[in-house]
């Protein structure tokens, strides 16, 4: 999974592999996998949220972080708050990723310490209120983006 940032330069914000930080790569390496899917926000949903805010977000905050495997495991998300809570604060971040009245919780401010390719692209659009996790599972994976309810195919290639 990656997140488009500027598509006139075709550049990706990715977390590509182990022992590599979240970097800024060239579409042109999308050509080299067996298959892909092109997905982007509903129609209904653009005028909703705020999407370029994901953009400036992730080129803000999100490069650079070290790829860990694990990031986003439900009681482990990294990166979701370094400064000290009371216990009721505590109680309402843990629930950051559950939905309350139709509406998601805030996520805290803080640089995450680890991401992954699809947890990288969910934490963008989480902090806008778009949950991406299609099953809201303790993992979030690019199959659960892929089938997000947010989400449409505009290019298929391989499946």
């Amino acid at each position: 999974a990656g997140l488009v940032v500027d598509a006139e330069k075709g550049l990706i914000l990715e977390a590509v592999m182990l022992g590599t930080n979240t970097k800024l790569c060239s579409i042109s390496g999308w050509e080299k996998y067996p298959s892909f899917l092109v997905l982007r926000i509903k129609e209904e949903f653009q005028n909703m949220y705020e999407i370029e805010k994901v953009v400036s977000f992730a080129e803000q905050n999100l490069l650079d972080i070290p790829y860990q495997l694990h990031a986003g495991i439900w009681g482990r998300m990294p990166g979701l708050f370094e400064k000290e809570y009371s216990g009721e604060e505590k109680e309402q971040k843990s629930q950051s990723r559950k939905m309350q009245d139709g509406e998601l919780a805030q996520i805290a401010e803080r640089a995450l310490s680890g991401t992954h390719c699809a947890h990288v692209v969910w934490y963008a659009y989480q902090r806008i209120g778009i949950d991406l996790d299609s099953d809201g599972g303790l993992f979030v994976t690019p199959y659960d983006i892929q089938n997000s309810s947010y989400l449409e195919v505009i290019q298929s290639y391989g499946y």
